[in-house]
């Protein structure tokens, strides 16, 4: 093996990588794995372009490959636990994230993934308690934000929900969709006047007075006792919306009691494409609080 003319073909796929046309990395690739087969950091490479290609199942031999041949690397557990999460396979995630820790405890990002597969396999408790590591670590973080406001809730937090509902929409997302959220969590942790000062924030920032975000908006300051804004809902042509604006109204119905409607209106979001949304979860927890369940 010639190591200038390995080292040159590496070098070179990692020029492609990061632009177009990416098959050209895994041609450089495939010829420096001629000359070195068994040199795992490679493989792991063809991994990357892979996963970026999203030619996932190939991807994730890349990276079995990889850890075969280097097993005690904390990367490249991590990485086939990243690739696996892309194909939505997060039990087998979760093992080769856990044993990245436990190869390598340092390292927060190990932390913040291994927290989204215990999130998305409902393991809300053990979630928080990794989005908490990564937030004590880097307090900065923002992609933690959301996620760890969504398993305070989760686990009946609501203030920490609240604060950090409010960290996304600040440092984040100024939309309404997390000024409701933050405005649902103070209310479920019984603060109204807080609460209302986020709903009127809401309706400032919808812009249009007819708009759902509004019109629910206006439901948390004076509910009304007809079903317009249900009628609403239901008319409204796009699905993920329809299924944002049900949990937004339903959760206020829970917490107003009125349960048949609040039922109804949360098991459509579980119905909804929409997995993995925090509106999703959210609306699971509720129809548990209603004691009415919710199937994963």
């Amino acid at each position: 093996t010639n190591p200038e003319h390995f080292e040159s073909l590496v070098g070179m796929s990692r020029i492609y990588a990061d632009r177009p046309p990416r098959r050209v990395a895994l041609e450089y690739l495939d010829r420096a794995l001629e000359l070195d087969p068994e040199a795992g950091f490679v493989h792991a490479e063809r991994g990357r372009v892979l996963s970026i290609l999203r030619r996932v199942d190939e991807a994730v031999e890349a990276y079995r490959t990889a850890l075969a041949l280097e097993p005690d690397s904390p990367w490249h557990h991590y990485d086939l636990g990243r690739v696996l999460q892309q194909a939505g396979r997060h039990a087998e995630a979760l093992d080769y994230l856990s044993e990245a820790i436990g190869l390598n405890d340092q390292v927060f990002l190990f932390f913040f993934y291994r927290a989204n597969s215990l999130y998305a396999l409902g393991l809300h408790a053990d979630a928080d308690a990794d989005y908490a590591h990564v937030l004590s670590v880097e307090p900065g973080y923002r992609d933690a934000f959301a996620p760890y406001a969504a398993t305070a809730f989760l686990t009946g937090d609501f203030a920490r929900a609240a604060r950090y509902f409010e960290r996304t929409f600040d440092e984040l997302h100024r939309v309404p969709s997390f000024a409701m959220l933050t405005g649902i969590a103070l209310r479920q942790d019984g603060r109204r006047d807080a609460s209302n000062r986020w709903f009127e924030q809401v309706r400032r920032l919808s812009g249009n007075v007819e708009s759902l975000y509004a019109r629910i908006a206006g439901e948390y300051l004076q509910p009304r006792n007809d079903d317009l804004t249900i009628r609403r809902i239901q008319s409204e042509r796009d699905a993920s919306v329809r299924a944002r604006m049900s949990f937004y109204l339903g959760a206020l119905y829970a917490m107003l009691g009125r349960d048949a409607l609040s039922g109804a209106l949360l098991e459509s979001v579980r119905e909804a494409d929409i997995q993995g949304s925090i509106e999703y979860e959210l609306a699971g927890w509720f129809l548990d609080s209603l004691g009415r369940g919710h199937a994963r």
